[in-house]
């Protein structure tokens, strides 16, 4: 209830973005990339993994029993990657 909307106005703020870049610097380049290709395939997604973090942050706030449930399916994960490296979670 809370992450969909803000998904969607984020998604929204990007999209808007992308295209005032490329409007207003229709000749920027760097490296041969054009403006929209550097916003579309780098900027946008870097500014849109910042923010996804940022809502798993407030929603791990919001709900401390997400975390929970969330750490317990990826003890698994954990596990082989403990047995594989040779470390153990605690050091």
């Amino acid at each position: 209830m809370i992450a969909l909307p803000t998904i969607y106005v984020l998604n929204m703020f990007r999209n808007a973005g992308i295209v005032w870049l490329t409007e207003s610097y229709p000749n920027w380049s760097l490296m041969g990339i054009e403006m929209f290709d550097f916003t579309h395939s780098y900027a946008a997604k870097a500014i849109s993994l910042f923010a996804m973090f940022l809502m798993a942050i407030a929603l791990f706030d919001l709900l401390p029993e997400l975390h929970k449930h969330i750490m317990k399916i990826l003890n698994p994960v954990f596990d082989v990657a403990e047995k594989i490296t040779g470390t153990s979670k605690s050091s």
